[in-house]
């Protein structure tokens, strides 16, 4: 399987960077409808994806099974 590649932005610093999860991480989390757990590389801080969040990542998920 491959990484999927998307942007998140901080909490903290309201930073934007680029994360990255296995696609299977992202599909399982979706199938069991839990939130994601994302992490800042700027300030190390974790946190569950929100709906909004998720989304994004699945739409990007998405948009990588196409290519």
């Amino acid at each position: 399987m491959f990484d999927v590649v998307f942007p998140i932005t901080c909490p903290k610093c309201e930073k934007e960077s680029l994360s990255k999860l296995p696609a299977a991480t992202i599909n399982r989390a979706l199938f069991e409808e839990e939130r994601l757990l994302l992490r800042s590389p700027c300030h190390g801080i974790e946190w569950r994806a929100s709906a909004q969040e998720v989304e994004q990542i699945r739409q990007y998920l998405w948009a990588a099974q196409m290519v």
